[in-house]
């Protein structure tokens, strides 16, 4: 089946949205979800579908199935998860039994594509995304049109965490790790084709993410320092520079950014609306995607809170702005698990991250991503603040674990709650014609929980000029960078 507009899928979320009887957060943005980073012991990855005891919801585990219990009343409506494709089979037939999984709970799936541990982008990757995507569809179609018909689940695949992040890419050079997204891409595009043919299915959109904020620390702009516009200026166009072959390439249908202003570089959360802004004019025609969090790392729970409400305030403002015809899909935030309590520092950390200078503290971190040798305080210090990122803290070991949630959690769940309460409006549900009339039961309207997933964005329209420079360095509505955490007013010392 030919492509057709990502906008057709995206103007039925809305549409349907439009006509529930409550609204949702995802009424606001259609994309609304959150990282989970699956184990081995969480998704049945021995046979699909699944007869495991262990794992008794759809192939899932119960402590799986509790941690979504707990994240769900915030709004999220789809989970985002990275697959090694180095499993193999296992890779498979966990993601075969995540859709089944993401069929009964009415969510949508974001898999995030890795040639293996540590090397994201290894040599094989494209053939390896083909494999996988031609695996699945074929072991779904084996099991009968029920079980072919959760494949739509899958709302897009994302290739890899971050094409410019050191850390990310396996240390690759920014422009290798592009050229290998844009030929998985056009190997994934092309093998699902094949495999979907005859089953009535669309392709499924492809997204490539690149890091702000492994451009801005390279700028000289870690978290608690000022992010001056100079800085910005740098890094943006980085970005830019990152992002361009893969924007070229008709197989990529969304860039994604990820940006942690305050937790890993400089910056506050009001700049992200700017930088979404900017993005959306540089590269018209793509549809866009911000992952975003904060660290309770070396800040407080209520600086969090702050963060994200002020963050999903500000990209459903843009989004409600322009309408259907916004190029913004939504948010990921940061992510659904992690540490209640802090690691042990090394010795003399509190002198050394007082003595941290921005400059040399950035380029102690680009360090460590690199694979260099980096002193214990810089280690201990980006190990922390990625490990205290989570909306649900976990405490202890095996049995005696527990899970408690961050008042980031609780902040994004008051908005449920307020959005909830508010009676929706079919004002944002746009229309979109497809390239291709769907066959069988599909509609124009439909959505990803019913199926149906184009494989090429529509043509969005764009945002108003803003006249300001840097790119991005907006506030959007009525936030200012005074009332949120930016970590703009302190040292790198302070961890702000």
């Amino acid at each position: 089946m030919a492509r057709t507009a990502l906008a057709l899928v995206l103007s039925g979320l809305l549409a349907t949205a439009a006509l529930a009887e409550t609204s949702t957060p995802s009424t606001l943005l259609p994309i609304y979800a959150v990282d989970l980073d699956f184990d081995g012991s969480a998704v049945d990855g021995a046979a699909y579908p699944s007869t495991s005891k262990a794992h008794p919801h759809a192939g899932t585990s119960e402590v799986l199935q509790q941690v979504w219990g707990r994240l769900k009343p915030a709004g999220f409506n789809a989970v985002r998860f990275p697959v090694d494709l180095s499993a193999g089979p296992a890779a498979v037939f966990r993601v075969a039994n995540l859709c089944a999984w993401a069929n009964q709970e009415g969510v949508s799936l974001l898999p995030v594509l890795v040639a293996a541990p540590g090397a994201p982008f290894g040599d094989g990757y494209a053939d390896a995304a083909a494999a996988f995507v031609k695996k699945l569809v074929e072991t779904l179609r084996a099991a009968g049109p029920e079980a072919t018909a959760t494949y739509p689940r899958i709302l897009m695949f994302e290739l890899g965490e971050g094409l410019d992040h050191p850390a990310k890419n396996g240390q690759l050079a920014t422009d290798v790790a592009a050229k290998r997204v844009v030929a998985a891409a056009a190997a994934l595009r092309k093998a699902e084709q094949a495999a979907l043919e005859g089953s009535g299915l669309y392709l499924t959109p492809i997204a490539a993410l690149a890091s702000f904020d492994a451009e801005l620390i390279g700028a000289g702009a870690p978290a608690g320092a000022e992010l001056a516009d100079a800085a910005y200026t740098q890094a943006y166009g980085a970005l830019k520079q990152a992002l361009a072959p893969v924007a070229a390439s008709t197989d990529v249908d969304a860039l994604g950014v990820s940006w942690f202003p305050g937790s890993v570089s400089a910056g506050g959360v009001e700049r992200i609306g700017g930088l979404v802004q900017a993005m959306a004019s540089d590269f018209a025609g793509k549809q866009l995607l911000v992952a975003t969090g904060f660290s309770t790392a070396f800040h407080s729970g209520d600086e969090q809170k702050q963060f994200l409400t002020l963050a999903f305030t500000n990209l459903a403002e843009i989004r409600t702005h322009a309408g259907s015809s916004s190029p913004l899909l939504g948010v990921v935030f940061h992510k659904g698990l992690g540490v209640g309590s802090p690691a042990a520092p090394p010795e003399g950390f509190d002198e050394t991250r007082k003595a941290w200078q921005p400059e040399a503290m950035g380029k102690e971190l680009l360090g460590l991503w690199r694979g260099e040798k980096a002193s214990p305080a810089i280690a201990y210090w980006n190990g922390e603040v990625e490990a205290r990122m989570g909306l649900l803290a976990v405490t202890g070991d095996g049995a005696g674990a527990s899970v408690a949630a961050q008042p980031g959690l609780e902040g994004l769940e008051k908005i449920a709650g307020i959005v909830g309460s508010t009676p929706p409006t079919a004002t944002d549900a746009g229309t979109a014609t497809p390239a291709e009339q769907p066959s069988g039961d599909q509609t124009a309207a439909q959505q990803p929980e019913q199926g149906g997933q184009p494989g090429q964005p529509g043509q969005p329209g764009q945002p108003e000029a803003t006249g300001e420079k840097p790119p991005g360095g907006e506030t959007t509505g009525d936030q200012t960078a005074s009332s949120e955490p930016s970590g703009s007013e302190n040292p790198p010392a302070s961890g702000d």
